[in-house]
C-alpha cells in the first residue's frame, strides 16, 4: 500500500523531487504526466520485496525503463535501450526480461543500484555530491494534475 501523501522539493538543480509518491497503477500514471512535462523520471525500491526500477521519459517518449521485482525472481519490463549511464554504471550485466536463473549466478539490481542512476540521470538522492541550502519543499496529499 502507497501512502497518500508525498514530499515536493523546491527546485534543485533544475529538479523537482516528489518522494513518496506512488500508486499500484503507477506506470501509466508516469504516461500521462510524461505528456505534461518535458521530462520523467521515476525510481523505486523496496527492501521486502527487492522490487528496484527506473524509468525515464523525455518529451513523451519513452527512454527507459527497467524494473525487477525480486519476490518474483524476474524481470518484469526491460523497455527501451539501455542509456550511457547504465552502461557506465555496468548494469549491462543485469539479467534481461523475464525469470532470473540464479544457477548462471546472474547479477540483479539492489537499491544502491537505483540510487546510483538516479545520480547519473540528474540528482544524486543521498545529497552527497551537492550542498542545498535550508528551503522549504511542501508535503501534499491527493496529487493530482
Amino acid at each position: 500500500m502507497w501512502p497518500d501523501y508525498c514530499f515536493v522539493s523546491p527546485c534543485l538543480d533544475d529538479y523537482t523531487l516528489i518522494i513518496g509518491y506512488g500508486k499500484d497503477d503507477g506506470y501509466d500514471e508516469i504516461v500521462i504526466k510524461s505528456r505534461i512535462f518535458e521530462e520523467i523520471q521515476f525510481f523505486a525500491s523496496h527492501r521486502v520485496t527487492e522490487y528496484h526500477a527506473w524509468v525515464k521519459f523525455m518529451n513523451s517518449e519513452l527512454i527507459r525503463f527497467y524494473a525487477y521485482a525480486g519476490d518474483q525472481g524476474e524481470v518484469v519490463w526491460d523497455k527501451g535501450k539501455m542509456t550511457p549511464e547504465e552502461v557506465q554504471l555496468g548494469f549491462g550485466n543485469f539479467p534481461r526480461l523475464g525469470p532470473v536463473d540464479f544457477s548462471e549466478g546472474e547479477n540483479v539490481p539492489n537499491e544502491e543500484n537505483v540510487i546510483q542512476i538516479a545520480a547519473a540521470w540528474g540528482i544524486d538522492p543521498t545529497f552527497e555530491s551537492s550542498k542545498y541550502g535550508k528551503t522549504t519543499g511542501y508535503l501534499c496529499t491527493n496529487l493530482t494534475y
